[in-house]
């Protein structure tokens, strides 16, 4: 019985941590004003959040289709093998980031 209560005590503490972290991250982020692309850590295009386009990136490694649209920035389409670029889905906050780690490719919205 006492092995049970201690588990309830963890998953309240882990949940409870978890809505901080959300409370914290909320309170901190804020609207970004430019989409920033980086290929190996190093800045290669910078964009206006509001200006719609779409552009494809490629890289020695492979490519990804960057939609800035609506005041959202998202990856389209990567020929990646893992997707999550694409899977990471639409972002316009400061501390969403979209990574292809495959491609080398991170992509950032900042003020």
């Amino acid at each position: 019985m006492r092995r049970k209560t201690n588990d309830i005590i963890v998953v309240v503490l882990l949940l409870a941590v978890g809505i901080c972290l959300l409370a914290v991250m909320s309170v901190f982020s804020k609207d970004g004003r430019s989409v920033k692309v980086y290929i190996d850590n190093r800045l290669c295009h910078t964009f206006d959040i509001n200006e719609d386009r779409e552009l494809v990136i490629s890289t020695e490694k492979g490519e990804n289709t960057l939609v800035i649209k609506d005041g959202y920035a998202f990856v389209s389409h990567a020929d990646c093998p893992d997707k999550t670029c694409v899977n990471t889905g639409k972002i316009n906050m400061t501390t969403q980031v979209i990574a292809c780690m495959p491609h080398g490719l991170v992509i950032t919205v900042e003020e």
